[in-house]
């Protein structure tokens, strides 16, 4: 079978969309985006409702095999796919930066053990940043083992 995009329905709440990307979280398991932090998005009274439509979904047999969401608000986005999907990181990373960004500003969270998937934001966006307890540090290069702040679980990359 093929791999379909989508977008998430716009409807904010509990959907049938809600329904299958919370299929995905579980199956997934421990990620930088579980299924407990999508039912709190989902439900929660900061999410910006008018956003919702924006979350990418690809899907194979009308499972969800990958995602770009957020989380509550645009701005920083988490690209996620079933191991045997990863393949699709790139793709969901392009999509993510033309439609998760907020005024301009983009980020992505990515483990800090995914190697492939920092290379592929290293080479996909201009400006590599990391955050490190707060402190946001900028570097024009794009060799991010030179500019590594990454706490031991996970690592922000801006544009």
């Amino acid at each position: 079978m093929s791999i379909l995009f989508r977008k998430y329905t716009k409807h904010p709440g509990i959907t049938k969309d809600y329904h299958k990307v919370r299929a995905f979280f579980i199956k997934l398991g421990y990620a930088e985006f579980e299924y407990t932090r999508w039912d709190w998005m989902a439900t929660h009274s900061n999410l910006d409702k008018s956003a919702v439509g924006r979350i990418g979904l690809w899907e194979e047999e009308g499972e969800v095999v990958g995602i770009t969401t957020f989380d509550t608000q645009l701005g920083t986005a988490y690209c996620l796919t079933l191991p045997e999907y990863t393949y699709l990181k790139k793709e969901i990373l392009l999509y993510a930066k033309d439609n998760i960004s907020k005024n301009g500003d983009f980020g992505v969270i990515i483990k800090d053990s995914d190697m492939e998937f920092q290379d592929i934001a290293a080479e996909e966006i201009i400006e590599v940043s990391t955050t490190y307890s707060g402190l946001r540090t900028e570097s024009g290069s794009k060799n991010m083992e030179k500019h590594r702040f990454f706490t031991p679980i996970f690592g922000v990359i801006y544009r």
